[in-house]
């Protein structure tokens, strides 16, 4: 369950999305997304691309970071917060795929995927945060949580067993 529309979490599928900020770098962004609990956008099925797709319209958000960055020493693309996986789903523009050091993966309106220098920020760039665990209006962290549970009597109070 998202936090409140007001605090521009939007549910889709498991995950929920915040369209955030423009102007940053890739790893500004990622930043920005794990000190909020989540990561970094990622696109993992057909139907979240169309969900993407849309909201980008809505928002007019011309393009958004992907949580993807070319490993040119495996010469693959990573993608996930630990940056080991490899990415799983793609739409590659055209000759778009260019796997060079320091590229990073953006996604633009028209559905299509490029890879451009992970340093580049501008205000036509924007940062989309994903998580898939919201508690009491805030993204989960990896943290656990400590828990206690009580043993109930017949006059409604705990038991001390």
């Amino acid at each position: 369950m998202c936090p409140p529309p007001e605090t521009n979490w939007i549910e889709f599928g498991s995950s929920c999305y915040n369209f955030a900020v423009s102007d940053q770098k890739w790893a500004e962004a990622k930043a920005f997304c794990q000190d909020r609990g989540a990561q970094l956008l990622l696109i993992e099925s057909p139907e979240e691309n169309d969900f993407i797709t849309e909201e980008m319209a809505k928002q007019s958000k011309p393009r958004v970071w992907i949580g993807c960055r070319y490993d040119d020493t495996g010469d693959r693309w990573l993608c996930y917060s630990d940056y080991v996986k490899e990415m799983t789903y793609s739409i590659w523009a055209q000759g778009a795929d260019p796997g060079a050091t320091n590229m990073c993966t953006v996604r633009y309106t028209g559905e299509e995927w490029y890879g451009i220098n992970c340093d580049v920020a501008a205000k036509s760039l924007f940062t989309v945060c994903e998580t898939t665990g919201i508690a009491g209006g805030a993204p989960l962290t990896s943290a656990p949580r400590s828990m206690t549970c009580l043993v109930m009597g017949d006059n409604g109070r705990p038991t001390t067993n």
